[in-house]
């Protein structure tokens, strides 16, 4: 597995760095900056002891039996796009199954598709609550053993319910299974979010507690009804509803394996908004609910949850000291540590050695890059994961923001520029030495991380794929 084969590596080459630059901070800053680099680390080697043993589950070992409740929630989605989607699901072969319309428009049009399809059509005439209030009417007016959540762009494969279903029968304290998510957009776009769904999933899996992704996921109804239905605590449901039932001691299971195609945001304002609220939900379990102390979660459970919210605290807090203490050393000559001369041989061996670790976690890199472009939104969901009350929920666009968005990627270019202007700055004013090497060399880094989140603020017009509405047989990714 390449997680044990190459964390050790990265821990003992960063253990160097650190037992090395210890005594060579200068004051504050110098320490600051270590904690910074410190926690970037860290962030690592959570990773590492998280997903060290990974549980990759697909077909299940008992035949799929139980009656099933499918709910396709929708909000002003375009017509074509909920037509398709029902269409999909009508044909999906598992035979016990009613198929609900919740329409939280409402509008006539999609009780038109209802009543075309022969489906059950909800609409509850409020959007309190949103998507979790949505799917709680459904539980009311509904009674199968099994519900499977469907977002209006989520196309679902032929098999999806013959394939998952089989895998309640491990036990009665299995409540959900959920599926890999697959995107209708380009192989290379960090959408896909290849290290999430291939290694943090598995990863969880193994300790029962991978998270619903909300769409593609089927519940069981007896332990919905336990929790009291679809949790309306946070933004969106799905997180949070994972987190409470594994409270309460129930199981979930992950099949990576994708059973849907779906859309994902390719432009930068709806990437913020999604990206955004994913991040508000975590950092609010972990400000007001935190999994150490909450009862009911085994001790590798609250490790896991921590994980989800540590990589949002990370990226919004330490990543920015990371860039722009270098930019300040720059203007005003003053060194983070002493002795600088020895920092890049010592330092940059564990650098590259956690960017490859990463690039080998099927394309890792990729998540890693916008992770990191995305510190602006992240910081700001810190604060607002801290203020009191519920931030308003807003449904995600299923249809693309054309046109530049160059003043949404501001932060991220200001702090760049003002590194790219530092280095030239530096030489003339102060000349050439080692602190201008290690501050160009994480300038170097800063643009590596960040190049690609601020070329889509300068990114004009959005691909979008219609291909996604097709008849959809099996689907691979």
């Amino acid at each position: 597995m390449i997680i044990k084969r190459f964390l050790p590596i990265v821990v003992i080459l960063n253990l160097v760095y650190l037992i090395w630059v210890f005594p060579h901070l200068n004051g504050w800053v110098g320490a600051i900056f270590y904690i910074a680099e410190l926690v970037l680390i860290s962030l690592t080697i959570v990773l590492g002891i998280c997903h060290w043993e990974r549980t990759d589950i697909i077909d299940p070992r008992f035949k799929p039996e139980g009656s099933v409740d499918v709910f396709i929630t929708c909000y002003n989605e375009p017509l074509s796009m909920i037509w398709k989607t029902v269409r999909a699901a009508c044909a999906m072969s598992y035979k016990n199954k009613k198929i609900y319309l919740l329409d939280d428009g409402p509008r006539k049009e999609v009780k038109g598709i209802a009543r075309h399809y022969g489906i059950n059509y909800l609409s509850r005439g409020t959007n309190k609550d949103a998507k979790a209030g949505n799917l709680n009417y459904g539980l009311e007016h509904s009674n199968s053993e099994f519900i499977l959540t469907l977002d209006a762009d989520q196309v679902p494969e032929r098999r999806l319910l013959n394939k998952t279903l089989g895998h309640f029968q491990e036990g009665e304290d299995i409540a959900m299974v959920t599926t890999r998510q697959s995107f209708d957009v380009h192989g290379r776009d960090f959408n896909h979010d290849y290290l999430f769904y291939h290694y943090m999933q598995p990863g969880k899996t193994t300790e029962y507690c991978p998270t619903s992704c909300g769409s593609g996921v089927i519940y069981r109804r007896s332990s919905l009804e336990k929790i009291e239905g679809f949790q309306t605590w946070n933004m969106v449901e799905d997180l949070y509803t994972s987190y409470t039932l594994n409270q309460r001691g129930y199981r979930s299971v992950y099949i990576n394996k994708a059973y849907t195609m779906g859309l994902a945001p390719q432009d930068i304002k709806n990437i913020y908004k999604q990206r955004g609220t994913w991040a508000l939900d975590s950092l609010r379990i972990f400000f007001r609910k935190n999994p150490f102390f909450v009862k009911g979660l085994t001790w590798r459970q609250r490790v896991h949850y921590l994980e989800i919210t540590y990589h949002y605290l990370v990226s919004g807090f330490f990543l920015p000291i990371l860039f722009l203490f270098p930019v300040i050393s720059l203007f005003t000559n003053y060194p983070i540590i002493f002795t600088s001369e020895y920092y890049l041989p010592i330092r940059m061996p564990g650098l590259i050695a956690i960017i490859l670790f990463y690039g080998q976690l099927n394309r890792g890199h990729e998540s890693n890059q916008f992770w990191a472009g995305l510190w602006p939104v992240y910081l700001k969901s810190t604060f607002l994961a801290l203020m009191p009350g519920k931030t308003k929920y807003k449904v995600t666009q299923k249809v693309e923001a054309h046109g530049r968005r160059i003043f949404l990627v501001l932060p991220q270019l200001i702090v760049l520029t003002a590194g790219v202007i530092g280095i030239p700055f530096s030489i003339l004013f102060f000349g050439i030495s080692p602190n201008t090497y290690i501050n160009a060399t994480w300038i170097l880094l800063q643009f590596w991380w960040v190049s690609p989140i601020i070329a889509k603020g300068f990114t004009k017009k959005h691909r979008y794929t219609p291909r996604l509405h097709e008849d959809v047989g099996e689907i691979h990714v």
